[in-house]
């Protein structure tokens, strides 16, 4: 019975033990929202995130809005900068934007595999495929 326990035990520890998304494996890359599910507005399957150094962006709703973002014990902790202040219509993509933002800075636990990032908040899913690296002067910023 014992050698039962201990083999759950360490099959347990090694099916919990996934290697965490660091910022290298994020850093230069772009990746373009394929599926949202849960609480979000339809309009969240418009953004790209791009990753570059220590900052996190995004785009293709309304604004482009970017901040600093730290990866730590599997979640993504976002603290929203600057961006631009276009009023579009409808409203809701403005709306939208706001989601985003209040979603990382929630901190929701962030997955990679492969070319598909995952980010897992409380009440929503964001899925999106890496859609190339950065190149030109957004690569470094």
């Amino acid at each position: 019975m014992r050698g039962r326990i201990a083999l759950l035990a360490a099959t347990l520890v090694v099916a919990c033990s996934g290697d965490e998304v660091t910022a290298d494996d994020l850093k230069r890359r772009r990746f373009a929202v394929t599926e949202v599910a849960g609480d979000a507005p339809r309009e969240v399957r418009e953004a790209t995130f791009r990753f570059a150094n220590d900052r996190l962006s995004w785009g293709g709703i309304c604004n482009s809005i970017g901040g600093e973002y730290l990866l730590q014990e599997g979640r993504v902790g976002f603290t929203a900068g600057g961006g631009t202040l276009r009023g579009c219509e409808p409203e809701a993509l403005m709306t939208a934007d706001g989601w985003v933002a209040d979603f990382l800075e929630a901190g929701p636990e962030v997955d990679l595999d492969g070319d598909v990032l995952t980010l897992r908040g409380e009440d929503a899913t964001i899925v999106a495929e890496d859609s190339g690296e950065l190149t030109g002067s957004n690569r470094e910023r």
